[in-house]
C-alpha cells in the first residue's frame, strides 16, 4: 500500500526494520546451541531414530502428526547424523523462510510505514526466537501460518482468483498434519469469515472447506491416537498465561514456559510488552469501528483462540469434564503473522509521523533486548547433568535411563557410555524391570537417570534389588531431572541375610 508519510521517516523505519531483520538472524545462529537439548528435543530424536512405520505411531500417539518428523529425518542424515546442530537447523530455515515470505505480505496488506514496524516486530517475536533454536516443530507451523496469510488476507482484500482457493485448503491441511494446534488457527479463520458472509460469502464456503478437508484427512489419525494415547498430551501452564500468550503475540515479548528458568530481568520485559499490549488494544477498541478489513480480520484472528482458551479453561473448572484447551504459547505459534500486522497497523495508524518513528526506535530495541533475554535463559541443564556424571562414570557401570525415550540424548552426550536397560514412565510391567536390574546386581556402580514426570516406579524397583541410592543432589529424593548412585555389591551381604 501506498504511505503518504516523509521519506526520511520511511527510510528510518526501512533501516531499523532491516536491522532487525539482521540481528535476529545472527542471535538464533549465535545461540544455537547455548542449550543443550532439553526433554522434548530429546523426544524427536528419539522419534527420527526409529524405523518408519515404529515412528509414525509414536508420534500419532503423542498427539504430533509425522510430517515434520520425516522432514527433521531427512535433514540429520543429509548432515551426517545426530547433533545439536542438526537437529536445530530445520527450525532455524523454517523461521527464516516464515520472515522472508512474510515481508512481502506485510507490504501486500499495510502501508508501508506500518509494514516495516510489523516486520520488525515478527522478526524480533520472542517466542519465534526461542522456537528457532529448538528441534521442534513449531517454527514450521509458523512458516505454514504465514503461507495460510497470504492466502486468507488475499481473500479478505477483495482478490478472487482460484490460486488463493486452492492455496487455502492445501496450507490447512499440511498445518494439521504438522502439529494439531493448527486447528485452533483454522477455527479462527472461520470465524473471522462467518463475521464477515454477508459481504463475502464466497470466502466462508471457502473456509468451510478447507477446515473440513483437513479434518477428514487427519480423521483417521485422531482416531488412532484417542485410542492408544496414554494421557492428555496438552502440555499444562497456568490460567494466568492466557494473558501472557496476548502480550506475547500483539508485542512480541515471549512468556514463561515450564523448561527453562524465569528471572527478574524476563519479568520487567513482560511488564512492560504489558503495557505496551494494553495500550495497542486500547487503540483497537477506539478503532473498532473503523478498522479496515484487513486490520479488522488480524484481530479476530488473534483474539479468539485467546478467548477459546480462556472459555474452555473456564468450563473446565465448573465441570471438571477435562475440556480445557489451555496450553503454553508454542500452541498458538500461528497467531504470530497476525498479532504482528495488527500491532504494525495500530503503531503507525494512531501516531504522528515524528512519534511513529520514535516509537519504531523505541520497540526495535526493547524487543532485540528482550529477544536477547530469552535465548540466553537457561532452559533445563540436562546436557550439563549428563557432563557431571561423564567424570565419574567408569567403562563396566551399570547405566538405566528413565524415560526410555531419552535413550539417544543419553548417547549423544555419553557416546562411551552403555545404556543396560530403559524403562518407560509408564511402564507397569514390574517382572520385567526386576529381570532386567537383577543382571546389573553384580555391578560395581550402577547410575540411574531419571528426567521429568513424579515418582518413578523404576527408581522404587531398582532401591528394593540395589539398595539405596546416592543422589545427585540435596533436593527431593523424586525431583524433576536427577542421577542416582546405586553400589549393589555393598549391599547385596545385607540383602542376603549376611553379618
Amino acid at each position: 500500500m501506498r504511505d503518504s508519510r516523509k521519506p526520511a521517516s520511511i527510510a528510518v523505519s526501512l533501516v531499523l526494520a532491516a536491522g532487525a531483520v539482521v540481528a535476529a538472524i545472527a542471535m538464533v545462529l549465535w545461540n544455537l546451541t547455548r542449550n543443550g537439548l532439553w526433554v522434548d528435543e530429546m523426544y524427536s530424536l528419539h522419534a527420527i531414530e526409529m524405523p518408519f512405520r515404529e515412528m509414525c505411531m509414536y508420534r500419532i500417539q503423542r498427539g504430533h502428526f509425522p510430517t515434520y518428523f520425516l522432514m527433521l529425518k531427512g535433514v540429520v542424515e543429509a548432515m551426517g547424523g545426530p547433533t545439536e546442530v542438526s537437529l536445530r537447523v530445520l527450525s532455524v530455515v523454517c523461521w527464516v523462510l516464515g520472515i522472508g515470505l512474510f515481508i512481502p505480505l506485510a507490504f501486500r496488506m499495510l502501508e508501508r510505514h506500518a509494514a516495516l514496524i510489523a516486520i520488525t516486530l515478527f522478526s524480533l517475536n520472542g517466542l519465534a526466537l526461542r522456537q528457532a533454536v529448538e528441534a521442534r516443530m513449531y517454527t514450521l507451523v509458523l512458516l505454514l501460518a504465514v503461507l495460510l496469510a497470504h492466502a486468507y488476507l488475499r481473500l479478505v482484500a477483495g482478490e478472487v482468483r482460484r490460486r488463493w482457493n486452492v492455496a487455502l485448503i492445501v496450507f490447512s491441511v499440511f498445518g494439521l498434519w504438522v502439529s494439531a494446534s493448527f486447528f485452533l488457527l483454522l477455527l479462527a479463520l472461520l470465524y473471522d469469515a462467518w463475521r464477515r458472509r454477508r459481504e463475502n460469502f464466497g470466502l466462508l464456503k471457502w473456509m468451510i472447506w478447507s477446515v473440513l478437508i483437513a479434518a477428514a484427512t487427519l480423521l483417521p489419525l485422531a482416531v488412532l491416537h484417542v485410542s492408544t494415547a496414554r494421557q492428555n498430551e496438552i502440555a499444562g501452564t497456568k490460567a494466568y498465561n492466557i494473558l501472557v500468550h496476548l502480550v506475547t503475540f500483539v508485542t512480541g515479548v515471549a512468556g514463561n514456559d515450564d523448561y527453562y528458568e524465569s528471572n527478574t530481568l524476563l519479568f520487567w520485559e513482560q511488564c512492560i510488552g504489558g503495557v505496551l499490549a494494553v495500550s495497542l488494544l486500547a487503540a483497537l477498541w477506539q478503532r473498532r469501528r473503523g478498522l479496515l478489513p484487513v486490520e479488522a480480520a488480524c484481530s479476530r484472528i488473534l483474539l479468539f483462540p485467546i478467548i477459546l482458551m480462556f472459555v474452555s479453561w473456564l468450563a473446565d473448572q465448573i465441570t471438571g469434564l477435562h475440556l480445557s484447551l489451555l496450553g503454553p504459547g508454542r500452541y498458538l505459534m500461528g497467531l504470530a503473522p497476525f498479532g504482528a500486522l495488527l500491532a504494525g497497523a495500530l503503531i503507525a495508524g494512531n501516531l504522528p509521523t515524528v512519534s511513529v518513528s520514535i516509537c519504531h526506535v523505541l520497540v526495535t530495541a526493547f524487543l532485540a533486548f528482550a529477544g536477547s533475554t530469552i535465548l540466553t535463559i537457561q532452559t533445563e541443564p540436562f546436557r550439563e547433568m549428563l557432563a557431571r556424571l561423564k567424570t565419574d562414570y567408569e567403562p563396566g557401570d551399570g547405566l538405566i535411563v528413565v524415560p526410555g525415550e531419552i535413550v539417544e540424548g543419553v548417547s549423544l552426550y555419553l557416546p562411551n557410555a552403555h545404556i543396560d536397560a530403559a524403562f518407560s514412565r509408564w511402564q507397569g510391567d514390574n517382572a520385567q524391570m526386576e529381570q532386567d536390574l537383577n543382571a546389573l546386581k553384580s555391578r560395581r556402580t550402577v547410575w540411574l537417570i531419571w528426567y521429568r514426570g513424579g515418582e518413578s516406579q523404576a527408581m522404587k524397583v531398582a532401591e528394593q534389588i540395589l539398595g539405596p541410592a546416592q543422589s545427585s543432589s540435596l533436593s527431593k529424593k523424586y525431583g524433576k531431572m536427577r542421577f542416582f548412585r546405586f553400589d549393589p555389591l555393598e549391599h547385596k551381604p545385607e540383602k542376603d541375610g549376611a553379618t
